[in-house]
């Protein structure tokens, strides 16, 4: 990656901060975590493709997918399962967190697909923040620096 773009420093000045597990190696992805406020707190999951280990999974560099990491507010046990309203209240939360990274110009992969109303216009943005970037560059190098680890 080039020494003027870092997700790191682009996801983490946006409130998003990097996981890291015990255990656990990052040469597929990283993951970044915020929360968003529906009618409960969704913590939300950014699996982000950001460097020449990670551009073979997606073939491109940016955010992948989201993934709920937590509902912490719902207080239930282990026996109960989630009601339809509390897997509204997450799916909130995604489209909240993707209205937040493409408003914090933070660049999904091109294929990505948006949810929600704004969807469309999601994607129009996303394209014009790839394209700012210059994505198609840094996805280059990463695929030569790629496949000169091969």
């Amino acid at each position: 990656m080039c020494k003027d773009f870092s997700f790191l420093h682009l996801m983490g000045n946006n409130g998003w901060l990097w996981q890291t597990y015990d255990g656990w190696y990052d040469d597929e992805y990283y993951k970044y975590k915020s929360t968003f406020l529906g009618l409960y707190r969704v913590e939300v999951l950014a699996v982000v493709s950001a460097s020449y280990k990670h551009i073979r999974i997606d073939g491109h560099l940016g955010v992948m997918w989201l993934e709920v990491a937590g509902y912490p507010d719902c207080e239930r046990d282990e026996n109960n399962g989630f009601s339809y309203t509390d897997l509204q209240d997450m799916l909130t939360g995604m489209r909240l967190a993707e209205e937040n990274l493409v408003r914090c110009g933070v660049p999904f992969t091109p294929d990505y697909h948006f949810h929600g109303p704004n969807r469309a216009n999601l994607k129009r943005r996303n394209d014009a923040t790839r394209k700012k970037l210059n994505m198609e560059y840094f996805e280059k190098e990463a695929w030569e620096q790629a496949n000169k680890d091969d």
